[in-house]
């Protein structure tokens, strides 16, 4: 698609979707984030127009949703974890990443996690950890654990940003009064960070990568 309009009309740099090496809306919604906040940090008045921001998908809604599967058959238990890992964890990602949720957030929703596959895979209460996070390949489930994995991706986010070449994004933090390489340097520091990166394995085969999606 990306081709076929290049040759017809000149595609805005800002210009993000379905266009390929680019590091698709992250960009862009950083540097709204920033223009909201530096307007607020630096006392002065913004309007900001939305024009077709939302997925026609997306917008239906969740309980609509979930009463369809209800008159549905039943889901087996493999299927639902499968739903879990393929298609809510990439999800819940892009969020969790975006909005750089915190460490309280992500012990929170690992919590819900837990209790949700032990229930749906009928396990006893007192399964240790490791039969739900441990990989696959080690005979276990493989459940993303939230807290571990969040944490290193927002700083590879960060150290995108950083490093692109986008002036707007520069001058986006600047405006915002924020140094986005002292962030890093910061969050790099957090000795949870790199009790994290010590133990987290690295990623297996056939693992989605939910820094491409975003």
């Amino acid at each position: 698609m990306a081709q076929r309009l290049s040759e017809t009309v000149e595609i805005d740099p800002r210009q993000k979707g379905f266009r390929a090496a680019t590091p698709g809306c992250n960009e862009n919604i950083v540097v709204l984030e920033n223009i909201i906040k530096g307007a607020k940090y630096n006392g002065k008045d913004l309007a900001v127009i939305f024009v077709d921001l939302a997925k026609v998908l997306d917008s239906v809604g969740h309980k609509l949703l979930i009463k369809s599967l209800q008159r549905a058959a039943p889901l087996r238990p493999r299927q639902r974890l499968e739903i879990l890992k393929i298609h809510a964890k990439p999800r819940l990602y892009f969020h969790l990443i975006l909005t750089e949720a915190s460490q309280a957030t992500l012990i929170k929703l690992d919590q819900i996690i837990h209790n949700a596959t032990k229930e749906f895979l009928h396990l006893p209460p007192h399964t240790t950890d490791g039969v739900l996070y441990a990989s696959n390949r080690n005979g276990s489930l493989g459940i993303p654990k939230l807290e571990v994995q969040i944490p290193s991706l927002i700083v590879r986010k960060r150290e995108a940003l950083d490093m692109s070449s986008d002036v707007v994004i520069r001058a986006s933090f600047q405006y915002k009064g924020e140094n986005n390489t002292e962030t890093v340097a910061g969050l790099r520091e957090l000795m949870v960070l790199k009790e994290i990166e010590n133990f987290q394995p690295s990623s297996g085969e056939g693992e989605i990568n939910p820094m491409t999606a975003i």
